[in-house]
């Protein structure tokens, strides 16, 4: 293999929480609404922008393997139920992929870390949306303060997950 060049293409990364109806509270500014978002991935479709997945950045970064010429890696924190209903819908017809990070101990629940206030994805929704190129990662077991955490209990949070 010869060496990568990691100067080309360069990647952009759009990082989102929360696609939907706002909830009023200390953290309302993680949430997008569905309109905004879709004007975003409009934008981004118009001026050739594409959407990648963290696993094709890493297979460019580590192997070399070719990313489209103006590369966008789309991510969701947390696996809201809502970018289910609203996001993902969008990005798939603007032809995007994404990566959704999830609280693996808590599918289909709510945000309990804080006051749970939206209702996360299922297994099953994200089982229909992996089978729609849409990938999905590990955010942590069950979301805590990492940094608040012992060694034993942070390697079981995020191992475990």
């Amino acid at each position: 293999m010869g060496t990568v060049s990691l100067a080309e293409p360069r990647v952009s990364v759009l990082s989102y929480h929360h696609v939907g109806s706002p909830v009023p509270g200390r953290y309302a500014w993680l949430t997008v609404s569905p309109q905004r978002f879709e004007a975003h991935v409009r934008w981004l479709a118009a001026h050739g922008y594409r959407g990648i997945r963290a696993s094709d950045w890493l297979a460019w970064r580590t192997h070399g393997t070719p990313l489209p010429a103006k590369p966008v890696l789309v991510t969701f924190d947390d696996g809201y139920a809502d970018v289910g209903r609203f996001a993902l819908p969008v990005l798939r017809r603007y032809g995007f992929s994404a990566t959704v990070f999830v609280v693996t101990d808590l599918l289909g629940e709510t945000n309990v870390w804080m006051g749970g206030t939206h209702r996360l994805l299922s297994g099953a929704e994200i089982q229909q949306w992996a089978a729609e190129s849409i990938e999905f990662g590990a955010h942590s077991r069950s979301h805590p303060d990492l940094t608040a955490l012992d060694n034993t209990t942070l390697l079981a949070e995020v191992q475990g997950s």
